[in-house]
C-alpha cells in the first residue's frame, strides 16, 4: 500500500498549516480556492485524514452561487462576503495555468511568485506597459518593446529577441537576460539614417558585433556614412581579430573578390579558415571551394569535400549541392546515387537551382530513386522559373515530348525562347526546329535560320544539320535549278526530292558529302514509305556500327 506524504498548505500571511485548526487560524480565501483548483486542497485532507470535508469537497459545484460561501462552511472558516469580492475562481485558475506554463521554464522562485508580471505574448505585454510595473518577465521567443514606457526593467525568461522601434525615447529602460534583434534594430537604424552612429559609439569601446555592424554600414552605405572600403575593412579586421565569425568570412570575402580589399587569395584563405574553423557554414563552404580550386591553398579534392560536408550538413544548400556532385566525381564513391540524392533533395528544398536540375534528373532516369518523369517535371519546372536556362530547356522538353505533362508545344516554345535568350545553344535548335515545322508556334523560315544559326556559332552541331537541312545553300558547290527545285519539293514532303537529296548528300553530289543530314533525308522518305529510301538508311545504319 502506498504511503501518502503529508504536505503543509501555505497561507498568504505566510503560515505552513497542517491541521483544520490552523487553517481557520490563518484563512486566506484566494489560497484556499488556489489549492482547490488544483485538486491540492483535496489531496491535504485526505492526508490528514480529514475524509468527510474532503468528500463534501469534492461533491461542490464550483459554478453555483453560494459555492465560495459553502466552501467556507466545509471548512469550518468564517466566510467574509466584503473579503471575497474579486476573489474569482476562473482568474485564480487561469492564474495557475500561468504558474504551471512558467514552470516549464524556470525553477526561480522570484520568478515564480512574480507570475502576474510575466508576459508569455505581445498582447499581454502590450496590456502590462499600460500598467505601473517596474520589473517585466518576458517568457517567449520575441518582443517588441514600447518606445515610451520608461523606468522599467525587461527580464529575460528564456532569452527571448526583443526589437527596438526607431522612434525609442523611453529613459531608464534596463535589460536582462535577453538578445537583441540586431537585423531589425540596423533596419529601424537605417530608416533613421543613423545606424552608423549608434554602432559606432559601442563599435568604438571595443565591441566585436557593433564593429562588424559598422564595417556592413560601410560597406553597403547609406546608414548615415558614405560608402568607403578602407573603413568596412578596418572595421571587420578589428572584429575578426577578436574572432567575430562573421567579421572574419567578410575579411575572406573582401580579399577573395578584391571588393573591398586588392585581391589577395592567400589572405582570403587565412580568414575563411579562421571563420569556418569557428563553426560557420558559409565560411566552410568557401574554405573547401579555396581547397577544390586552389585559391590560397594547394588543390586537395579530400580537403574540399571534408569542408563541404561540414557546410552541408548545416544546411548549406551551395554545399550540399557540391557535397552531392563529390559522389559522381568519384570523389567518393558511390555508385547506387543514393547518397548525392539525398544532399542534392536537401537543397533543392531550400530552392537551390542546380540541385533541382540534378535531381530532377536522377528521377527521369531512374538514378538512386524509382524513375518517375511527374516528379522530375516538379523539379525542372521550380528551377526554370527561378530563370536557370539549363533547366529551362528541360523543361521545354519536358512539354515538347510529353514527359511528366501532357504534350503541349506552346508551352514548350515559351520555355525554349527563355533559355535561349539567355544563350543556351541546345534551347535555340529547339527553338529554330520549333519556327522551321509549326510547332507551338507560327512557321517562320527567317526566325527558325536566327536561331539555328544563334545556335551554330556555339558550336552545336545538331542546329548546323537543321540549318542545312532549311537552307542549304552555304554547302553547296554548285547551284542549279534542279537543285533548287529538288529542294522545294522535298521541303513540301515530296518522298521522291527527299530520296534524291539524301543521295546528293550522301555521294557528295551538288552538296558538301554529309552521311547525317543524308540519314535524316532519307528519313523523311522513308517515313512516307519510300523503298529506295529505306534501304539507304539502313545501309548507313550498318555503315555506322562497324
Amino acid at each position: 500500500m502506498a504511503v501518502k506524504v503529508k504536505f503543509p498548505l501555505k497561507m498568504a500571511n505566510g503560515s505552513q498549516v497542517r491541521t483544520l485548526e490552523d487553517l481557520r487560524e490563518n484563512f486566506d480565501l484566494a489560497s484556499v480556492l488556489g489549492y482547490y483548483d488544483t485538486g491540492r486542497l483535496y489531496d491535504w485532507l485526505m492526508v490528514y485524514y480529514y475524509e468527510e470535508e474532503a468528500k463534501k469537497i469534492s461533491d461542490l459545484d464550483s459554478s453555483a452561487d453560494d459555492f465560495k460561501e459553502s466552501l467556507c462552511d466545509i471548512l469550518g472558516a468564517t466566510y467574509a462576503e466584503d473579503e471575497s469580492v474579486g476573489v474569482d475562481l476562473s482568474d485564480i485558475s487561469e492564474r495557475n495555468e500561468r504558474l504551471a506554463k512558467l514552470k516549464t521554464f524556470t525553477a526561480d522562485d522570484t520568478i515564480l511568485a512574480a507570475v502576474d508580471n510575466v508576459v508569455f505574448t505581445q498582447e499581454e505585454l502590450n496590456s502590462l506597459h499600460g500598467k505601473d510595473v517596474n520589473v517585466i518577465y518576458l517568457c517567449g521567443e520575441h518582443f517588441n518593446i514600447s518606445s515610451h514606457k520608461g523606468n522599467v526593467r525587461y527580464v529575460g525568461v528564456n532569452t527571448p529577441t526583443v526589437s527596438i522601434p526607431k522612434n525609442f525615447t523611453a529613459k531608464d529602460v534596463v535589460f536582462h537576460g535577453i538578445e537583441f534583434d540586431l537585423d531589425y534594430i540596423v533596419a529601424q537604424a537605417k530608416a533613421t539614417q543613423k545606424a552608423a552612429e549608434l554602432w559606432r559609439i559601442v563599435a568604438e569601446r571595443g565591441h566585436a558585433e557593433a564593429q562588424y555592424w559598422l564595417g556592413k554600414c560601410y560597406y553597403d552605405g547609406g546608414y548615415g556614412v558614405q560608402e568607403n572600403d578602407g573603413e568596412a575593412l578596418k572595421w571587420w579586421h578589428k572584429a575578426a581579430e577578436q574572432g567575430h565569425v562573421e567579421a572574419q568570412y567578410e575579411l575572406g570575402n573582401a580579399y577573395y573578390n578584391g571588393v573591398v580589399a586588392n585581391e589577395n587569395k592567400d589572405e582570403a584563405f587565412k580568414w575563411y579558415r579562421k571563420s569556418a574553423e569557428h563553426g560557420y557554414a558559409e565560411a566552410q563552404y568557401w574554405l573547401g571551394m579555396c581547397y577544390a580550386q586552389g585559391d590560397g591553398v594547394t588543390e586537395n579534392r579530400t580537403e574540399a569535400v571534408k569542408w563541404y560536408r561540414k557546410a552541408a550538413e548545416q544546411g548549406h544548400a551551395d554545399a550540399q549541392y557540391k557535397f552531392g556532385r563529390s559522389y559522381i566525381r568519384g570523389l567518393i564513391t558511390d555508385e547506387t546515387y543514393i547518397e548525392p540524392v539525398k544532399w542534392w533533395r536537401k537543397a533543392a528544398e531550400q530552392g537551390h537551382v542546380e540541385a533541382q536540375y540534378e535531381l530532377g534528373n536522377c528521377y527521369r532516369n531512374g538514378r538512386g530513386v524509382s524513375k518517375n518523369n511527374d516528379e522530375a517535371f516538379r523539379l525542372f519546372h521550380e528551377a526554370a522559373e527561378q530563370g536557370y536556362a539549363k533547366v529551362q530547356h528541360e523543361l521545354g522538353d519536358c512539354y515538347y515530348w510529353g514527359r511528366g505533362v501532357d504534350t503541349n508545344r506552346e508551352e514548350a516554345v515559351k520555355w525554349y525562347r527563355k533559355a535561349a535568350e539567355q544563350g543556351h545553344a541546345k534551347a535555340q535548335n529547339m527553338l529554330g526546329g520549333c519556327y522551321a515545322n509549326g510547332d507551338g508556334i507560327d512557321e517562320n523560315e527567317a526566325e527558325a535560320v536566327k536561331w539555328y544559326r544563334k545556335a551554330v556559332e556555339q558550336g552545336d552541331y545538331s542546329a548546323k544539320e537543321n540549318l542545312a537541312m532549311l537552307q542549304p545553300w552555304d554547302n553547296i558547290n554548285e547551284i542549279d535549278e534542279e537543285v533548287a527545285e529538288c529542294f522545294r519539293k522535298a521541303k513540301k514532303g515530296d518522298a521522291d526530292a527527299q530520296y534524291k537529296l539524301g543521295m546528293r548528300y550522301y555521294n557528295g553530289i551538288g552538296f558538301n558529302k554529309n552521311i547525317h543530314i543524308a540519314r535524316r533525308w532519307f528519313d523523311k522518305a522513308m517515313w512516307q514509305g519510300h523503298s529506295g529510301a529505306t534501304k539507304m538508311s539502313k545501309k548507313i545504319t550498318k555503315e555506322s556500327s562497324v
